[in-house]
């Protein structure tokens, strides 16, 4: 049983290291742009309710996820 859980957080480690190995520079600018953009929105409409749209299909409620104090 060890054995078994030892094999299993290697594969975990594994999987991890070779999806870390494929994030680029770019993928990481392009992620803090978005992110940068999404804050500026919370703040324009004072931490209201937000929701953001992404893919069709998710809706991000962005108002649950980072709460503006009351300035």
């Amino acid at each position: 049983m060890y054995a078994e859980k030892i094999r299993n957080i290697q594969h975990l480690q594994d999987r991890i290291t070779s999806a870390t190995e494929i994030v680029t520079r770019d993928m990481i600018q392009k992620t803090w742009q978005e992110m940068e953009f999404r804050l500026d929105v919370s703040r324009a409409t004072n931490g209201s309710h937000t929701e953001m749209y992404y893919a069709k299909s998710k809706t991000l409620n962005f108002s649950e996820h980072f709460k503006m104090p009351n300035v």
